[in-house]
C-alpha cells in the first residue's frame, strides 16, 4: 500500500527520539510543488507523538502547531522530547525539520502536544455540537478538492454535506499510509487530515488570492475513531490581511473536537 512517507532511521534515548523520513510525492503541498502538504507533516508529528513512551492512561487533548517556514518536499527529521513530565500531566513537544535547496537544516513546524489523565466522566458528560445525523457513506462524492494541486489533495477522496464560499461540512478520507510499513492508528489518519479545512471553505474563490495558516490548534475531548474525518468549517477574513479557519472535527461517531488557524492572506497583484 502506498505511504506519505519512507522511513529511513530512528534514534531513542531515555527522553528523546529521532526519526528520519523521506516524503513520497503524495506528501506534496498546494502552494508550492517543492512543499510538503502541513496536513502530512501534522499526520507524521502525530504517528510520533503517539508512538512517543506512550501511556494507556493518558490521552492527547491538545496539539499546538507553530509553521515557521517552508516544510521543504525532501528529507525529514522530527525529534521529539519531553518539556514537562507528570503522574497527570505530561507535555510533549515535535519538531519537524527539512532541508532548503542549499542543504541547510532549517525547523518547519514545532508542535507541542499535553496529555491529559484519563477518567470516568459519564455522569457529567455532555456536548453543545450538534452530532452529524446522517450516514457518510449515503453523502455525495465531492470534487471540491480538485481546484488545489499537489500529491497530497489528490489522495483525497471526499463526500459533501453542504457547501458555500466561506462555510462548509465535507467529509475526507485517504487510502495512503502514513508510514510505509507502519500501520496508521485512527488517530494518526484523522488529525492528519485536519489541516486540510482550510481549502474546503475558501472565502476567496477567483484564483486572486493566497490564504495560507500559519499555524494549527487542535483541542481534543474525546480520541477519534474511524476513518472519515468530518469538517464543520467557517472560515472569517478580516479587513486587515488576517483570516480566521474554524472547524468543528467530527467522526462517524459524533464531535471529537475543534480546530482553529489563523491566515496570511495576500492578494496575487500586490
Amino acid at each position: 500500500m502506498s505511504a506519505y512517507y519512507i522511513p529511513i532511521s530512528r534514534h531513542t534515548t531515555d527522553d528523546t527520539t529521532t526519526a528520519r523520513y523521506q516524503p513520497t510525492n503524495h506528501a506534496q503541498g498546494v502552494w508550492n510543488d517543492f512543499e510538503q502538504h502541513m496536513a502530512v507533516a501534522t499526520g507524521l508529528m502525530a504517528h510520533e507523538l503517539e508512538r512517543f513512551f506512550p501511556r494507556d492512561d493518558l490521552m492527547i487533548a491538545r496539539l499546538s502547531m507553530d509553521i515557521l517556514g517552508v516544510i521543504y518536499l525532501g528529507e525529514t527529521l522530527v525529534r521529539t522530547r519531553f518539556i514537562r513530565t507528570g503522574r497527570t500531566i505530561e507535555l510533549i513537544e515535535s519538531t519537524l525539520s527539512t532541508f532548503d535547496r542549499h542543504g541547510t537544516e532549517k525547523i518547519s513546524v514545532i508542535m507541542r502536544a499535553w496529555r491529559l489523565i484519563k477518567s470516568d466522566t459519564h455522569a457529567i458528560a455532555g456536548l453543545e455540537c450538534s452530532p452529524f445525523d446522517k450516514t457518510v457513506a449515503d453523502l455525495p462524492d465531492w470534487d471540491g478538492m480538485a481546484v488545489w494541486s499537489g500529491g497530497y489533495i489528490k489522495s483525497l477522496f471526499a463526500k459533501i454535506a453542504h457547501h458555500r464560499a466561506g462555510k462548509s461540512f465535507v467529509w475526507l478520507n485517504t487510502d495512503i499510509e502514513m508510514v510505509a510499513g507502519e500501520h496508521t492508528s485512527d488517530f494518526v489518519h484523522l488529525i492528519g487530515m485536519v489541516d486540510t479545512s482550510n481549502g474546503t471553505a475558501m472565502r476567496a474563490t477567483d484564483g486572486m488570492w493566497i490564504f495560507p495558516s500559519i499555524d494549527l490548534q487542535i483541542h481534543l475531548h474525546r480520541t477519534p475513531v474511524g476513518r472519515w474525518l468530518g469538517l464543520d468549517t467557517v472560515q472569517e477574513i478580516g479587513e486587515q490581511g488576517v483570516g480566521l479557519t474554524t472547524s468543528v472535527l467530527h467522526d462517524e461517531q459524533g464531535v471529537f473536537g475543534r480546530a482553529e488557524q489563523i491566515l496570511t492572506v495576500r492578494h496575487l497583484g500586490k
